[in-house]
């Protein structure tokens, strides 16, 4: 008799911890799912791109911290992923700080100002404007191309992207229009890097513009095959042209960081980052920034540019406004008073 009450009070005590084991784990589920941590989406770039890289970089330290939440990074773009967010289809995604603060104010190429678009972090801050040109051509400057009323073949990326605007804004600023190059005889290109590479090694482009993370691999590429180098900007272009397309500041591009840079490139830079909306849930935000802090370590290993990667470079990025959550996570560890 002893034996089986013994039994018997073992079991209930296990039948007890299981309820209570099943009653704890649904409530838990249940205040992951109220607080958005079920299934999260995070808007990215390209699966095999920098900004693709990056984003599914950023997904993954979620996932290290909350292992039963769906996290997924889905491909999208620069421009599309900021209007999305906006619109509360998705918690999460990535952009250039160009962009995103035109598409927070409502510049071109954006049609309406979307004021309800919030900082949440900066993945890297290192994507600098380069324009890359063959030695051949015998372009040392920008002002050589209006000068010599020069037939540029140069690519600028997709139409209304941010490396076309940026692209058009610096030309502009020298005098420069894409009708004057067709005029000279040249030709305006709207090709991505993986056309645009092989393009400027057979001599069908002169020349390369972007705002690649450094070391762009594929400007190491055309780099490795024929003589190229980058275009310098005048300090006051400079300035002007950060001004012009806010979320930009003056940068510099260090001597070496590739073989045909001999000298610091001073240029602007600007910030790839991650945005929301102002209707997400403080604690989801801060819940979600938190995971990230604690897997800086894994994160700063996830892509060549992004290996010195410091908490610091979190906030470098001041183009818009902070959300609330993000603003006391950041205060909390001491990057903001």
């Amino acid at each position: 008799m002893k034996r089986a009450g013994k039994f018997f009070g073992t079991v209930i005590i296990a039948v007890f911890v299981s309820f209570f084991n099943a009653g704890w784990d649904l409530a838990l589920a249940q205040q992951k799912q109220e607080l958005g941590l079920k299934n999260l989406t995070v808007l990215g770039g390209n699966p095999g791109g920098p900004m693709g890289i990056m984003t599914e970089g950023f997904c993954e330290t979620i996932r290290r911290t909350y292992r039963d939440t769906n996290v997924t990074m889905q491909p999208g773009g620069d421009g599309p992923n900021q209007i999305r967010v906006a619109k509360g289809e998705v918690q999460f995604g990535g952009g250039y700080g160009a962009t995103v603060y035109a598409c927070y104010k409502g510049t071109p190429p954006f049609g309406k100002a979307s004021p309800n678009l919030r900082m949440l972090v900066g993945l890297n801050n290192k994507a600098a404007f380069q324009f890359l040109i063959r030695d051949s051509t015998g372009i040392n400057t920008f002002d050589q191309i209006k000068e010599q009323s020069f037939p540029l073949k140069v690519t600028l990326n997709k139409v209304g992207s941010m490396m076309e605007v940026a692209g058009r804004t610096v030309l502009n600023a020298y005098g420069i229009t894409y009708a004057d190059i067709g005029k000279w005889g040249g030709k305006v290109f709207h090709e991505a890097f993986g056309n645009a590479v092989p393009m400027i090694k057979t001599g069908q482009l002169d020349a390369i513009v972007g705002i690649p993370e450094y070391p762009a691999s594929a400007y190491m590429e055309v780099g490795n095959a024929v003589d190229v180098h980058i275009l310098p900007l005048r300090e006051d272009i400079i300035d002007k042209v950060a001004q012009q397309l806010g979320g930009t500041r003056r940068g510099v591009v260090p001597a070496g960081t590739y073989t045909f840079l001999k000298k610091d490139l001073t240029t602007f830079v600007t910030s790839l980052v991650l945005v929301t909306s102002a209707q997400q849930p403080d604690d989801l935000v801060y819940r979600v920034l938190k995971a990230f802090y604690n897997n800086l370590k894994y994160y700063s290993s996830t892509y060549g540019s992004v290996n010195d990667y410091k908490p610091e470079d979190m906030i470098i990025y001041k183009g818009i406004s902070l959300h609330p959550g993000a603003e006391k996570f950041y205060k909390e560890i001491g990057l903001l008073k």
